[in-house]
């Protein structure tokens, strides 16, 4: 008796690291590279840091675990970076943090709204 592993209909591990390995170590590699999911995030925070993943000791349990989401820590904001450039057309979007002068006067803005609202 065989047994079908397709995900047509439900979520299967079994059957995404299947398709995980039909595409195959290299263009995996490759298209979480083009995300910059190896590289830290160039911006001006302190607490910024590399995903934590080792592209020199990939072999196929790697390749099958990241095809369903295990295996590979991405930070929060790498995952932001990576939707808003796939939903930019592929053409990389960095992020990046307002001038401080701009924050203030919005957040007292804000507050006195809230001040005359009560």
């Amino acid at each position: 008796m065989s047994r079908d592993y397709s995900t047509n209909q439900t979520y299967s591990n079994i059957g995404i690291a299947q398709i995980a390995l039909k595409i195959g170590k290299k263009n995996q590699k490759d298209f979480l590279n083009k995300l910059g999911f190896f590289e830290k995030i160039d911006i001006e925070l302190l607490e910024v840091e590399k995903p934590l993943a080792n592209p020199n000791n990939w072999r196929e349990h790697e390749t099958t675990r990241i095809g369903f989401g295990h295996s590979f820590s991405i930070t929060p904001l790498h995952l932001a970076k990576a939707y808003a450039s796939l939903s930019n057309n592929g053409y990389t979007v960095n992020p990046n943090l307002p001038p401080k002068n701009f924050l203030f006067p919005l957040c007292k803005f804000r507050l006195l709204q809230l001040q005359n609202w009560m």
